[in-house]
């Protein structure tokens, strides 16, 4: 009976079906009490699942209303975050040549590296000193070997430039970067060096700029401390 009431409301009986259940409804009491039965009890059955549907609906629809919240906060905290680091970027103090030319002589020149020596005794002495920060010492042994030994010209500047006595350092560097038979020559990268550790950031830039479009010897240095 419910099948054929099924498919009368849903209209899938054949005329001669349908014409059969409406009489039968009309002659038959008990089986038109069984059919409202049926019909009202599947009505409220239907009304109760829509009901749960349209909650777990609403459950989703909040659900995802608190996430929409939830990210549109965590974006705007994204923002901000942004925001605040570009400032910090735009407003935080930037490093002068100067600055730049003293972390690079920190870093690299406060120790000579003595595999990058000869083997003279004297010549292991004078790095022994400069290496230890005995200036003084080490400038005695280096210029005493500048006619013999071509690196001792380049520690010697550098002991210069260590005790701020610029101007003999330049001289040292000068000569540095006259000689053409030095297969690596740093004498225009320490002239730029020395220029910077006065505070003459025109001079220097000019020179590491000259160093890096002339691709000579130091370029890299050259570049970052430009950077």
């Amino acid at each position: 009976m419910f099948e054929t009431t099924d498919k009368y409301y849903q209209n899938q009986l054949s005329v001669e079906e349908k014409l059969a259940f409406e009489k039968k409804i009309e002659n038959d009491p008990n089986f038109a009490d069984e059919v409202a039965f049926y019909v009202g009890t599947k009505q409220v059955l239907q009304e109760k699942a829509l009901q749960n549907r349209h909650a777990e609906w609403q459950s989703i629809r909040q659900k995802n209303k608190k996430n929409v919240v939830a990210w549109r906060v965590m974006a705007s905290m994204a923002a901000m975050l942004v925001l605040v680091m570009g400032w910090w970027f735009l407003l935080k103090p930037q490093q002068t040549l100067s600055e730049r030319a003293n972390i690079y002589i920190q870093e690299n020149l406060i120790r000579i590296n003595t595999t990058m020596s000869g083997d003279a005794d004297s010549l292991q002495k004078g790095i022994g000193d400069y290496n230890e920060k005995n200036y003084t010492k080490a400038a005695e042994i280096f210029e005493k070997l500048i006619p013999t030994n071509p690196k001792a010209l380049e520690y010697a500047g550098l002991t210069a430039l260590q005790q701020k006595e610029y101007d003999v350092a330049m001289i040292y560097f000068e000569k540095i970067a006259q000689d053409t038979e030095l297969l690596v020559n740093n004498g225009k990268f320490y002239i730029a060096l020395t220029y910077l550790k006065q505070g003459d950031e025109r001079r220097g830039k000019a020179i590491l700029q000259e160093i890096i479009d002339d691709n000579l010897d130091g370029k890299n240095e050259a570049e970052k401390i430009l950077d």
